[in-house]
């Protein structure tokens, strides 16, 4: 069954059914990705309040109130998370490829609003690996060096660390990319994260490279449209710089709203062999 399932995912068409469906409730997704990035430009506007120091104000007292805004500025950081995560469940729940037609706004908010504890859990487990292994690999470079400073076999240091460290960059990546769907798995089954990242993992095992290429579709088409706004803006109009940064927001909104789509719609095709085998199970 898995490779029969394996078989049937096409990166092209896969790209192609997420396209249609992106397109049903294009202004939607974008209006929602709007707010998600207005709301992160709000929370770097208020990151510099935590480190301003007002000369006219007693040390003890900008203490305890230093205190008191890094706190705010935590919870803060929270509640974008939470609310993104709300925003970008909404997206995908709008341009779902299951969706028949146009749907409703509270349709949509009510089933987000069940599921974003769900998602962040396992996306909170998955950044939460990734950055453990990161730093293991950041730790024996680091080390490498401080050790290659004091001895005299500092090559062969040097290339051992380096190598360690290389090999947990690579399983960062790696195993990031097959736990990948583990939001969406968590989300929509109502699984814990940890079961969430490991059934991301034998779905994906297998059909990585196909579902890779339907997410390497969207990353070319943005850097071409990237490169052909710079072509056409640079030496042709003026202030191109503020035009750049405009034309670039804009295709964060169309691109990265139809990477949601592309991501959402791969964790259905990657589900379908699951759910077959289980009913041939009750069978």
């Amino acid at each position: 069954m898995e490779k029969t399932g394996s078989q049937g995912i096409n990166p092209w068409f896969v790209f192609k059914e997420a396209l249609q469906s992106w397109l049903r409730n294009a202004v939607a997704a974008a209006a929602l990705y709007c707010v998600i990035i207005f709301l992160g430009r709000l929370l770097k506007m208020s990151l510099p309040v935590c480190s301003f120091y007002p000369e006219w104000m007693p040390s003890g007292i900008w203490e305890w109130l230093a205190v008191f805004l890094t706190g705010f500025f935590i919870l803060a950081v929270l509640a974008v998370l939470l609310i993104d995560s709300l925003l970008i469940l909404m997206i995908v729940h709008f341009t779902d490829p299951r969706n028949k037609g146009r749907v409703s706004f509270a349709t949509v908010f009510e089933e987000s609003r069940r599921q974003v504890l769900l998602a962040l859990k396992a996306f909170l487990l998955l950044f939460l690996f990734i950055r453990v292994l990161v730093s293991t690999g950041q730790t024996f470079i680091f080390w490498g060096r401080s050790l290659a400073n004091s001895s005299t076999e500092k090559i062969g240091i040097l290339l051992a660390t380096h190598t360690a460290g290389v090999v947990f960059f690579i399983a960062a990546a790696w195993y990031g990319f097959l736990f990948s769907l583990g939001p969406w798995v968590a989300a929509i089954e109502k699984k814990s994260a940890r079961e969430a990242l490991v059934e991301s993992r034998r779905r994906v095992r297998g059909r990585a490279l196909r579902y890779l290429c339907s997410l390497a579709i969207v990353a070319a088409l943005y850097v071409a449209a990237l490169w052909i706004s710079v072509f056409c803006i640079v030496g042709h109009l003026a202030h191109p710089r503020k035009i750049l940064v405009a034309v670039d927001l804009l295709l964060q909104v169309v691109f990265v709203t139809l990477f949601f789509t592309v991501w959402f719609t791969n964790y259905l095709k990657l589900s379908e062999p699951r759910q077959v085998d289980s009913s041939l199970k009750r069978l």
